[in-house]
């Protein structure tokens, strides 16, 4: 397979456009609520980028783009769900689904690093367990403020929004890797 690289004859400057392209991805489209929302949880297109890019990217520029992102939020930029910020973000009931991205980003970027062919099952698998990976990790913050039954609602609420995201992602990283032959590394 070929190496998807921005800038062939440069592996720094490469890393450093990678990086920022992914950022500003994340940053200008995660916020974007796509109009499904359980109880207080945005459905965003967050999770699909934070899955997304890192299979393009690899590990590497791919948690070091959701890190990036994470911090641009903190300090103020409008980049979380909803075009929210701040450190508080980190400490409310949502804290667990931020601090899930780097690493759901480092498990797909890894897998997408390994794999030789894009296959759309394996693709899908992978996806559904950084989702899967997310989902908890989110839920267990949500604990802090919903019991049980209100926490099963959440999930129920979500899992339609989370399949689809995942055949949207599982089909658009197919087809670019397909397509460009890439491995991302």
């Amino acid at each position: 397979m070929n190496n998807f690289h921005i800038f062939k004859n440069n592996k720094s400057l490469d890393l450093v456009a990678k990086i920022v392209i992914a950022t500003m991805l994340l940053a200008f489209l995660a916020p974007i609520d796509i109009g499904i929302s359980a109880l207080n949880v945005p459905i965003t297109l967050q999770s699909l980028l934070i899955i997304m890019l890192p299979m393009l990217i690899g590990a590497n520029a791919g948690v070091s783009a959701v890190c990036l992102y994470l911090l641009l939020g903190i300090i103020g930029l409008p980049v979380f769900a909803n075009y929210s910020s701040g450190i508080e973000k980190f400490t409310g009931p949502t804290a667990g689904f931020l601090i899930s991205f780097p690493i759901a980003a480092y498990v797909v970027g890894y897998w997408s690093e390994r794999i030789s062919t894009p296959a759309w099952g394996r693709i899908f698998v992978v996806i559904i367990f950084a989702n899967t990976l997310i989902q908890t990790f989110g839920l267990f913050g949500l604990s802090t403020v919903y019991d049980l039954e209100g926490l099963l609602s959440i999930t129920i609420k979500l899992t339609p929004g989370m399949l689809i995201k995942t055949l949207i992602g599982t089909s658009i990283v197919y087809w670019f890797r397909k397509k460009h032959d890439l491995n991302p590394t």
